[in-house]
């Protein structure tokens, strides 16, 4: 579960956030002006006071918390130039 649990990760935890970009930078004074990890567009999302690493071990964030490890480890040495063991996608550039 490696991209695989990226992807998941990225669609439910990642995007969600994304759609409060305009409430929570343009329409509230307190978030547009602070630098805390507690005040972003995830906090608006989620309804949560905590910044995200706190929140992913909150009770009830199991699967999340395991998705998202599996989608750190199993990206950190991704190679660009294979994917998943087959042949050299660069090849053609070289």
């Amino acid at each position: 579960m490696n991209v695989i649990g990226l992807n998941l990760d990225s669609t439910d935890d990642l995007f969600k956030p994304s759609a409060y970009l305009t409430e929570a930078y343009l329409l509230n004074q307190t978030f547009r002006h602070s630098d805390s990890p507690s005040a972003s567009p995830f906090n608006l999302a989620f309804n949560t006071k905590s910044d995200f690493f706190s929140w992913l071990e909150e009770e009830g964030n199991e699967m999340r918390v395991r998705r998202f490890g599996h989608a750190m480890i199993g990206t950190t040495n991704r190679d660009v130039s294979q994917v998943d063991g087959e042949q050299d996608v660069l090849e053609p550039y070289k």
